[in-house]
């Protein structure tokens, strides 16, 4: 039933713990995987990956993690490295510190938002080659000419 020879993946896009329906957990988990949650959590949750808190999950806790997506309710202080998605049947009642977020219609988000540039490099690339155009512009303007 259970093989010793068989490790943790601990790939952080992959969801390899479930707090199903019907279960409840006090406490603070740290996991290095993606965690889906249909039950209810209290405490801390720290995360490298992933987390989805589905229609039917209750989480009251301080949520530190990659990405985030919340079909149910939420109630906590999120820092999220990557985006926040609160779909149209998710509840955030809480601060949040996020590279990106998105509120689909019918959400709730209740708190205080602070923007953050993302960590990975497509943000920077991104910013990169529009500065480059910029300065392009910039320099070929006819002199006396103001660019933005």
């Amino acid at each position: 039933m259970f093989r010793k020879d068989v490790t943790p993946s601990g790939e952080p896009d992959k969801v390899t713990t479930i707090i199903g329906l019907g279960t409840e957990i006090k406490g603070n988990i740290k996991a290095t995987g993606g965690m889906r949650i249909d039950g209810r959590v209290e405490g801390e949750i720290h995360l490298e990956g992933d987390l989805v808190v589905g229609e039917e999950g209750v989480v009251e806790a301080a949520v530190k993690t990659r990405n985030i997506t919340i079909a149910g309710e939420l109630r906590g202080n999120v820092e999220a490295t990557g985006r926040i998605e609160i779909v149209s049947t998710g509840r955030l009642l809480g601060d949040i510190v996020v590279s990106a977020l998105i509120i689909n219609e019918g959400a709730l988000f209740d708190g205080n938002c602070q923007m953050r540039q993302a960590a990975s490099g497509e943000r920077g690339r991104r910013k990169d080659s529009h500065l480059a155009r910029a300065e392009v512009a910039a320099s070929s303007a006819p002199t006396g000419t103001k660019t933005e």
